[in-house]
C-alpha cells in the first residue's frame, strides 16, 4: 500500500490497562528542601526523586535517581534489600553500565549470596566469593556472613580460556542472557538472545523455545542484544496486536475510552478524540538512536492547538519535551533536543530543539516516519501516491525523559489534563525502537531516493 514496507515481527495480543492522574502534585519541589527524596509514581522499587537546586537558576528541581543493586527505596531512603525482594532494574543510563562509575564490584540479583559482578575495564564479569563468604552489598566486598551457597562452575575459573567455549550461561534469573567470549584478552560481554529465544548452555547457542517452555523474558538493561523493533503495535478494533521484542511491557491508558476509527484494508482502527492517550515504557532513559513510525488518518489540520502524536512530554528537568512528533497548522513537526543542544538559560525554557516539518493531508491515510542515527535527523510523510522527506544534521544523545513516551497527547501526573488537546483522527499502526537496523535504513533510503551515508552504518546492536 505504501511506498516502502512496514517492518514487522511476531504478534501477541495484550490487554490495555488504564490509570488516572494523581490529584496532588508530587513531582515539584516547591514545598520541599534540597536533598529531600520521595517516591516515584512508577511501580519500581529502586527509583525515586531527589530535590536538587539548579545551578543556573537556583530553583529546586526534582531529579530522577536510583538505589544501587542490592538496595531498595523505602519511601524515605535507599536501604539494603535483606530479603532479596526488589528485582526491578534502574532505568537511568548511568546505572545501566555500573562499571563506568568506578565501582569495582556490584550486586548480582540471582538469589545466590556468593555471586557478584566484578568489573573488568567497563565490562562486568560474574564471579564468586571464596567458600564460606558472601557478597556484602553495603560494603561491596566479600564477608564472612554465613553464606553457604555453591559457586556455579563457569564462575570459578575463566570459562573462555577453554578454546571450545564461545559463550557460557549466566545464573541471573533470566532465560535470554549469556556471556560472550571476546578475543585478544578483551573482557567478556553480557548478551541477550533474541525475543522468544533462550540460551542453551549445551550448544552455546540461542534457540527457539518449545510450546511448553516459553521464554517471555525481557533483556536486562546494560546487556547487548541484536536490534529488533521494540514496540510494534497494530490497532485492531479495541485490541492492541503487539508484535515487538518488548511485547510484554505494560502500556497504560488514561480514562478516555477507545473509540472505533476508520477502516483500513477492512480492519477497524483506533479512533482518537483528543482525549485518548497511552503511556509507553522507556521513562528515564537516553536515546542514542530512534526509529518511530505511525500510520495515521488525521481528522483536522490542528489549527486551534498542536496535537501530540508521540512525545515524552517533559525532559529531565520537567521542562519542554526532548522528543516530540505533533500535528500543527497542517504540518507534521518533529522536535528533538539532544544533550549537545541544551542551553544554559532559565528553567522551563532551557532547550533549543532541532525541528523538521512537512505538510500532511486530512482524512487521508499516511505513514509518518522519524529516524535519528546520531548524525542526521530525518522526517518523512508518505501516502499511496507520493512521499516527501526532509533531514538535518544533528548529533548527541536525546537526554533522559522523566515521563516516558506518550501516544496521542500528554498527561502529566499532578497536572490536570487539557481536554480535547490531543491527537484527533484514526491510527492503524505504531512502531518504536531505540536502535536502528541496516535493512530498515536501506528500505527508507531506497523509498526516498537517498544516497546511503558512508560511513557510518549501525551495527544492528542495541545496548538494552
Amino acid at each position: 500500500m505504501y511506498l516502502y514496507p512496514i517492518q514487522g515481527s511476531q504478534t501477541t495480543h495484550a490487554p490495555i490497562s488504564h490509570t488516572e492522574c494523581d490529584s496532588d502534585d508530587p513531582y515539584f519541589c516547591s514545598r520541599r528542601s534540597a536533598g529531600d527524596t520521595f517516591s516515584h509514581t512508577e511501580p519500581n522499587c529502586k527509583t525515586y526523586w531527589e530535590c536538587k537546586r539548579d545551578p543556573a537558576t537556583g530553583i529546586l528541581m526534582p531529579k530522577p535517581s536510583c538505589c544501587k543493586d542490592g538496595f531498595m527505596f523505602n519511601g524515605v531512603q535507599c536501604v539494603v534489600d535483606n530479603n532479596n525482594e526488589c528485582h526491578d532494574i534502574c532505568p537511568l543510563t548511568n546505572e545501566a553500565a555500573p562499571c563506568i562509575d568506578g565501582s569495582p564490584t556490584f550486586h548480582s540479583d540471582d538469589g545466590n549470596c556468593r555471586t557478584y559482578w566484578k568489573c573488568n575495564k567497563t565490562n562486568p564479569l560474574p564471579v564468586c566469593c571464596s567458600e564460606g563468604k558472601g557478597y556484602d552489598v553495603a560494603t561491596g566486598t566479600c564477608a564472612a556472613n554465613g553464606c553457604r551457597d555453591s559457586c556455579p562452575p563457569q564462575y570459578q575459573t575463566d570459562a573462555c580460556l577453554n578454546p571450545s567455549v564461545k559463550n557460557y550461561d549466566i545464573f541471573d534469573n533470566h532465560c535470554r542472557t549469556y556471556m560472550r567470549c571476546k578475543k585478544n584478552g578483551e573482557p567478556d560481554e553480557r548478551w541477550c538472545c533474541p525475543s522468544q529465544q533462550t540460551f542453551n548452555p549445551q550448544t552455546q547457542q540461542c534457540e527457539s523455545t518449545s510450546i511448553n517452555d516459553i521464554c517471555d523474558d525481557y533483556c536486562p538493561q546494560g546487556y547487548l542484544q541484536a536490534c529488533n523493533m521494540e514496540l510494534d503495535i497494530v490497532f485492531n478494533g479495541t485490541v492492541m496486536e503487539r508484535r515487538g521484542s518488548q511485547n510484554e511491557v505494560q502500556i497504560m491508558r488514561n480514562s478516555a475510552p477507545v473509540m472505533p476509527g476508520d477502516l483500513l484494508d477492512g480492519t477497524i482502527t483506533f479512533g482518537f478524540d483528543g482525549n485518548l492517550k497511552f503511556k509507553l515504557p522507556f521513562a528515564q532513559q537516553t536515546f542514542e538512536n530512534v526509529y518511530a513510525m505511525v500510520l495515521i488518518k488525521p481528522r483536522t489540520r490542528a489549527d486551534t492547538n498542536p496535537q501530540p502524536i508521540l512525545s515524552n512530554c517533559m525532559n529531565n528537568d520537567l521542562g519542554d519535551p526532548t522528543f516530540e512528533l505533533i500535528l500543527a497548522n497542517g504540518l507534521v513537526v518533529v522536535s528533538v533536543t539532544t544533550e549537545n543542544r541544551v542551553a544554559k538559560v532559565p528553567a522551563m525554557a532551557s532547550t533549543t530543539p532541532a525541528k523538521l516539518s512537512l505538510p500532511f493531508q486530512t482524512n487521508t491515510w499516511q505513514m509518518v516516519t522519524v529516524i535519528y542515527d546520531g548524525a542526521t535527523l530525518r522526517l518523512a510523510v508518505a501516502t499511496e501516491q507520493r512521499s516527501k522527506q526532509v533531514d538535518m544534521s544533528l548529533v548527541g544523545s536525546i537526554p533522559v525523559a522523566a515521563q516516558g513516551l506518550q501516544v496521542g497527547g500528554c498527561e502529566i501526573t499532578g497536572i490536570s489534563p487539557k481536554l480535547g488537546q490531543g491527537y484527533v483522527g484514526s491510527m492503524a499502526k505504531f512502531q518504536f525502537s531505540k536502535c536502528l537496523r541496516k535493512d530498515w535504513l536501506m528500505s527508507f533510503y531506497k523509498a526516498h531516493g537517498i544516497e546511503p551515508p558512508q560511513p557510518p552504518q549501525p551495527e544492528d546492536i542495541l545496548p538494552a
